[in-house]
């Protein structure tokens, strides 16, 4: 199902005043995306048909403009295309959570898309919800927003394109902050008897104990696309612990245009921003960098065509050299797959990386104006 030519225009709605119009690197506003993924090793077809859905929507969602904002600012993002080391249910969570807007695909009934339904129901207001048959919906939610489409052709592309857009217009343009779930019906019925206060620091204790909950039932992994399971790793130490990775490296290349890495914390976070055989550009980032037992782990990907992305493992040596190596995210081994409690840096298949310590004192001007313009809030997709 292909996105057809429709584009739609918000003006600034009640939604918006969360964002500062006058912001010189303005953030972006999410619409997460809670929807199956499909196993492409055991249902091609269907793994296929739930792309093309994905991407459908993510266009109809993207290609809708907001007075006095830059063009993509509504983001449509997707929990597996989002996978971090260690930290996939976190991960979603986290977007659940904080996701100005929500879009849940009820089609063939797949438990955790419920699951997260009820938690974003839990904490959020906008959510809509899609489905193909309006039985795939259980009767306490088909009072909500709700669409229903069909796949049968350009008409109905059209229709559930529109429908899309309809309905983020209206849930940015008429957010009156009216509860538009039953669970947070339910919570602001009940909210009179108790202070607002005691009722959000309760709230917020049993978010972070569903989070504790949550992060004990991540099994050690390697995120993939199909989130299979994978080694373990732990977050960035509390007190940085990153002074061994930050400044700038040098890969090794069988040429004279080595590859150029920049590492540095971005409001307390390890990024490394890194130009491919040059010294020239952003190219790519490596980031959700966590340690375990040693190594580093942490995703790869390029800022302008992402779906070159994958996962590394790697090493520090008292020399200032950094040893291991990366995987594109369709080539993880299966035995890695499989739930490997540590991952050989001599692993058979394993793209060797290997870089040494940049003597240079001052960081060329666009990787001080690029780390300027992440630090301040700008989206970390734009080179």
């Amino acid at each position: 199902m292909a996105l057809l030519d429709l584009e739609t225009t918000i003006p600034n709605g009640s939604l918006l005043r969360l964002f500062n119009p006058q912001q010189a690197h303005p953030v972006y506003m999410k619409c997460f995306l809670i929807m199956p993924y499909g196993n492409g090793l055991t249902d091609p077809t269907a793994r296929e048909e739930l792309d093309a859905l994905h991407n459908h929507i993510r266009e109809a969602v993207e290609s809708i403009t907001i007075d006095g904002r830059p063009p993509g600012f509504i983001q449509c993002i997707r929990g597996d295309r989002e996978a971090r080391p260690g930290e996939i249910v976190r991960g979603v969570i986290r977007d659940l959570v904080g996701s100005e807007l929500a879009i849940a695909v009820l089609t063939g009934h797949n438990p955790n898309v419920f699951y997260e339904l009820g938690v974003r129901h839990a904490v959020r207001n906008n959510t809509m919800l899609l489905a193909e048959h309006e039985d795939e919906v259980p009767f306490d939610l088909r009072t909500q927003r709700l669409i229903l489409y069909a796949n049968r052709g350009l008409a109905d592309a059209r229709l559930l394109t529109r429908r899309i857009q309809d309905g983020i217009q209206q849930m940015i343009t008429e957010d009156s902050g009216d509860p538009d779930n039953p669970v947070l019906r339910f919570l602001r019925e009940h909210r009179t008897t108790e202070s607002t206060v005691v009722h959000e620091t309760q709230v917020t204790l049993e978010l972070r104990q569903l989070r504790t909950m949550v992060e004990q039932l991540i099994t050690d992994r390697v995120p993939t696309r199909d989130d299979e399971a994978a080694p373990r790793t732990t977050q960035g130490r509390s007190d940085g612990g990153w002074n061994d990775l930050l400044g700038a490296w040098v890969g090794e290349a069988s040429n004279q245009e080595h590859s150029h890495f920049y590492a540095r914390l971005v409001r307390g976070v390890p990024i490394v921003l890194y130009c491919y055989l040059g010294d020239h550009s952003a190219t790519g980032i490596y980031y959700d960098l966590s340690r375990s037992d040693g190594r580093i782990y942490g995703r790869f990907r390029w800022l302008e065509d992402t779906d070159i992305s994958g996962f590394a493992a790697f090493t520090i040596d008292p020399s200032d050299r950094i040893a291991g190596g990366w995987w594109f995210d369709d080539h993880v081994p299966s035995d890695v797959r499989a739930g490997a409690n540590t991952v050989a840096l001599d692993h058979p298949g394993m793209n060797p990386m290997r870089w040494t310590r940049s003597a240079r004192a001052v960081d060329p001007q666009w990787v001080e104006a690029w780390f300027d313009r992440a630090e301040q809030g700008a989206s970390l997709d734009v080179p």
